[in-house]
């Protein structure tokens, strides 16, 4: 964190969004975080699933939250190409179709 600002931004924010008082607490606390164990077959509502071409910290979860959930559904991967295929489907310059 004290190098990286992106890791420190995704931290204190992270410890602000769960009320924790410190990394270590932070990180812990995610593990209550799930949709295992029939948690996702739960969810009734109609649900978007988006997917990050490239992203680099959750490849392949939207996809194991899509199959797993029972509810109407919609999945939308992000590409290259169109400019939004990074992590929280982040990339398009601005002048991509997302914009």
């Amino acid at each position: 964190m004290a190098t990286d600002p992106t890791m420190r931004w995704a931290c204190t924010h992270g410890m602000w969004v769960t009320g924790t008082a410190g990394p270590r607490e932070y990180a812990a606390a995610l593990l209550d975080y799930t949709v295992r164990d029939g948690i996702a077959e739960r969810i009734t509502c109609p649900t978007l699933v988006c997917s990050a071409q490239g992203d680099f910290a959750f490849q392949g979860q939207p996809e194991q939250l899509y199959d797993h959930l029972t509810c109407e559904k919609t999945f939308l991967e992000f590409t290259e190409e169109e400019g939004g295929d990074a992590h929280c489907q982040s990339g398009t310059p601005g002048d991509g179709p997302y914009r």
